[in-house]
């Protein structure tokens, strides 16, 4: 069996590929989850979208040197600026997308927070149909765009945490229903492999019932974020573990060291590729999660007087510009009106 990149895949390789591939589109929509169910109750802070972005500039900034000490250099100019302004370039683009959810978030909250629960609903329902369902009856993607598609998922969970917060929900019912989902988009995927053999639009279309907002995979993204909001973590690792996720993620995006180091590609056609695998992610995200807990005891001592004097001088002249605006506004719209008299 060959892949589109003409590297032979193993056919239990593959069979455990495309089931992580599957794991890896849920993950995505639960972490803008768990954002929404969170967010929704918290105040804007300008300082928070600061935060991210001096977060992500300064983990570039170790990315480069990092490759630098390795012996792996780009360079590219574009590469460059990819790698320093990560978020501009979209160089992570998940990072990207939630700092646009934060700015959006305190507009979000006020509209989801004010509409009456009826109405909030019935919005969830017709735009959930758009998105989940027709788009994925007719293959167009003119009903969603990814970010169009992370802001109803914010909705999704937002409207959890106001309306259903208190209502038990059976984690094991969660979770079963989660199971078999994930097994039914597998042998979706290995079902339209089989038939691409023999029809050209089944070849085209292996991956058709995973994408983020097709309906299997949203159900299952809701359920195991369902499940787990009910499990209580009393763990100090697993606790550290979850806040340095995100160092990790940016950490780990940089795979030209990793991919160097491991070659796992080698590996592609033979019965160890499971477990060196397993080795493989377990070392990467041991590391990172080292790195990150390093960069952060530096950052927690040393940068974060000065981002708090820089984002509160940032309030101060969004403040002063937001005045400018709307006293300029006001006086354009007086103007009119004495035109018109």
């Amino acid at each position: 069996m060959t892949a589109k990149s003409d590297i032979f895949v193993w056919a239990p390789n593959e069979l455990y590929l495309n089931l992580m591939r599957i794991f890896g589109t849920i993950g995505v929509n639960c972490f803008v989850l768990i954002s929404g169910y969170f967010l929704i109750k918290k105040q804007f802070s300008t300082k928070k979208i600061f935060y991210l972005y001096s977060k992500v500039f300064l983990y570039g900034i170790v990315t480069v040197c990092m490759l630098g000490c390795i012996g792996y250099t780009n360079n590219s100019g574009m590469q460059w600026i990819r790698d320093l302004f990560p978020i501009l370039t979209m160089k992570y683009w998940y990072v990207s997308m939630h700092l646009g959810l934060l700015l959006l978030s305190p507009f979000l909250n006020t509209m989801l927070m004010k509409l009456p629960q009826e109405d909030y609903f019935r919005m969830l329902l017709v735009i959930g149909v758009l998105f989940t369902i027709l788009s994925m009856i007719t293959l167009e993607e003119i009903w969603v765009s990814r970010f169009a598609w992370f802001i109803y998922l914010y909705s999704v969970a937002a409207y959890i945490r106001i309306y259903l917060a208190e209502i038990t929900i059976s984690s094991h019912k969660c979770f079963l229903t989660f199971t078999i989902l994930i097994f039914g988009l597998w042998c979706s995927v290995q079902s339209l492999k089989f038939l691409g053999q023999y029809f050209a639009v089944a070849r085209d279309h292996i991956y058709y019932f995973t994408a983020n907002w097709y309906l299997p995979v949203f159900v299952a993204s809701l359920c195991l974020f369902l499940g787990c909001k009910q499990i209580k973590i009393q763990s100090m690792l697993i606790n550290s573990w979850g806040k340095a996720t995100f160092g990790i993620y940016i950490l780990h995006s940089t795979v030209s060291p990793f991919e160097k180091l491991f070659r796992g590609s080698r590996y592609l056609e033979t019965a160890v590729f499971f477990p060196f695998s397993i080795v493989a992610v377990a070392l990467v995200f041991i590391v990172c999660w080292g790195i990150d807990l390093l960069i952060s005891r530096v950052e927690k001592k040393f940068l974060y007087p000065l981002y708090d004097i820089t984002a509160t001088k940032i309030d101060v002249i969004l403040l002063k510009t937001e005045s400018v605006l709307c006293s300029a506004i006001d006086k354009i719209i007086v103007k009119g009106i004495k035109d018109k008299e």
